[in-house]
């Protein structure tokens, strides 16, 4: 009780880079809801990511975004789920989206906007 409580409390609270511990107990969305969410974005029926096979696309780069860093997901999930060899590739995938243009910011809002 205590902790959906809690987990009630902080989704109402934006982000805190900083303290990945919070993301980790706000309420969220499964990954594979995160996955279908960015794939219907980018035009796809059903998520193109799997495990053991590597994409590059934004779109990749985009459900990396979404889950880890807007949701708290670990690195290591987020990569099996989409196909990364290892954490450092989510890594790499969200420093694309924290460079790209604003229009791929938008489209991360608004992808994390439908998940809430």
């Amino acid at each position: 009780k205590r902790l959906d409580w809690l987990r009630r409390r902080l989704s109402d609270r934006p982000a805190e880079r900083g303290t990945p511990q919070l993301q980790r107990l706000r309420e969220r969305p499964p990954l594979e809801r995160i996955l279908q969410a960015v794939a219907r974005k980018f035009g796809y029926a059903e998520p193109p990511w799997s495990s053991g096979r590597r994409s590059e696309d934004a779109a990749s780069a985009v459900a990396a975004f979404v889950a880890r860093r807007r949701f708290g997901y670990p690195a290591k999930a987020v990569a099996e789920a989409l196909g990364y060899a290892d954490a450092g590739g989510v890594t790499h995938a969200i420093r694309r989206i924290e460079s790209a243009d604003d229009a791929l910011k938008k489209t991360v809002d608004e992808i994390e906007r439908t998940l809430r």
